[in-house]
């Protein structure tokens, strides 16, 4: 049986990563690994010291290889971003996806995007990625940390949307002009089904294509 890492910034994200991960792939044999206690620890994490940033990563990878890793399934938008993975992924020798990988494969389908994220570096790595596949694309943008931590209280996909105003938040997404809107941090498909029947715009959450990626890397 193959095994594969799952690592996101929380364990709560790690959990739900590590849950997709093994509707899609039951065959798997998964490894969890967070890297921080909570969003807001990850926050922190994510504005210290980059050579800071890129040892403890390296660490960590290296863990889960001891673990008999195959290969990473990185299940954290902001975490993506602040480090230098594929330098990581490249010096050990161990396949990895991020979310950023499904973003750079859709943004030539679209004009305009939304994007939806739990902070300023999620935005940030969600934006190099896109502009970088595509220049011309147009990103119409939203950070909110407070929505990652109410998922992590266990608020209900439905409070969630009526408590942030979600719905109004993806009309005036579409209304700026997003085709579509990228959920931008991976608590935000726990309330994307609430979400999804309100929204003017189709959302994107990246899970999919993720595993589609690391399949092929796996192969």
């Amino acid at each position: 049986m193959r095994t594969v890492a799952v690592i996101g910034g929380s364990p709560h994200d790690t959990r739900l990563g590590a849950e997709i991960l093994a509707r899609l792939a039951p065959e798997l044999s998964l490894v969890e690994r967070p890297v921080s206690e909570s969003p807001r620890a990850q926050t922190l994490f994510q504005n210290a010291e980059p050579a800071s940033r890129q040892r403890h990563m390296r660490e960590v990878l290296r863990s889960v290889q001891a673990q008999g890793a195959a290969g990473a399934y990185i299940y954290c938008n902001s975490l993506s971003g602040a480090t230098d993975l594929p330098a990581l992924s490249a010096e050990l020798g161990l396949p990895l996806v991020t979310p950023l990988h499904a973003y750079r494969e859709w943004a030539h389908r679209y004009r305009a995007l939304g994007v939806m994220a739990a902070n300023a570096s999620g935005h940030a790595g969600i934006e190099r990625t896109l502009l970088h596949a595509n220049p011309q694309l147009r990103l119409v943008q939203f950070a909110q940390l407070d929505l990652a931590d109410a998922v992590e209280e266990g608020r209900s996909a439905e409070a969630i949307v009526q408590a942030f105003a979600l719905a109004e938040l993806t009309a005036l997404l579409a209304r700026l002009g997003a085709e579509s809107i990228v959920l931008g941090c991976t608590h935000f498909p726990a309330f994307a089904d609430a979400l999804a029947p309100l929204s003017p715009v189709p959302l994107l959450d990246p899970a999919e294509e993720m595993w589609r990626q690391l399949q092929a890397q796996l192969a």
